[in-house]
């Protein structure tokens, strides 16, 4: 799913490719972020162009992938 999102850390950045899967603005900046808002809801091409990155861009998070590369960490962690 595209979203906008404020601009608040390393793990928000990971998440949201600025200009990519989504849009990101700066904390506070309430109208930048209604207007970004806005252009999501109005231009279906960027929602969908968008939306199948973020799908793609957090594909590598999913089940059961993300607990297996726990557990192999973790495995060289016991050694």
């Amino acid at each position: 799913m595209p979203c906008v999102s404020y601009n608040l850390s390393d793990g928000v950045r990971e998440l949201v490719a600025d200009g990519r899967t989504g849009t990101l603005v700066e904390p506070g900046d309430t109208a930048t972020f209604a207007g970004a808002t806005r252009v999501l809801i109005e231009d279906d091409a960027r929602r969908e162009r968008y939306g199948r990155a973020a799908y793609e861009h957090v594909s590598a998070l999913a089940l059961p992938t993300v607990p297996d590369r726990w557990e192999s960490l973790l495995d060289q962690v016991e050694r």
